[in-house]
């Protein structure tokens, strides 16, 4: 049996997006999914297709096509114009990968020290174990007798 095509409201009837806007749209929203579960999913529920050049846009179901309306992507990376804004683009981020440099040897420190505490503290208790061992056997061990 075939999935009958949705029907899509007015404020988003006649919207076709593509698969990978949907995508996007419905996982910044908190659902992970990728550009081939959209597709998939527009063959199974029969959403009403389109093609421009050699794109097939879809038209989603009325929830979801005001998500994907909704839907702003990320702005892209900052086009620089003049070696003064590159430069200023460059030490912005030499700013933050210093603070990230800086946050992991501070976290590596933490975990080595952890580590010779944790080392030093388990020598120790074999050391102070096989004492106990050597003088318990040792107190228990009867005086030879010489000849």
């Amino acid at each position: 049996m075939k999935a009958r095509p949705t029907q899509t409201s007015d404020a988003t009837a006649g919207k076709f997006f593509r698969a990978s806007l949907i995508a996007a749209a419905l996982a910044f929203d908190g659902h992970p999914i990728c550009k081939k579960s959209v597709q998939r999913r527009a063959k199974k529920e029969s959403w009403p297709t389109q093609r421009e050049g050699n794109r097939v846009l879809f038209a989603p179901p009325a929830d979801i096509a005001a998500i994907a309306a909704s839907f702003k992507p990320p702005a892209p990376a900052p086009k620089v114009s003049s070696a003064a804004e590159l430069d200023k683009v460059i030490r912005a981020h030499e700013h933050a990968g210093k603070a990230l440099k800086k946050l992991r040897l501070e976290y590596e420190r933490r975990v080595a020290s952890i580590l010779r505490t944790l080392n030093t503290r388990s020598v120790s208790a074999r050391l102070s174990r096989e004492l106990r061992n050597a003088t318990a056997l040792r107190a228990n061990a009867k005086p030879s007798r010489g000849t």
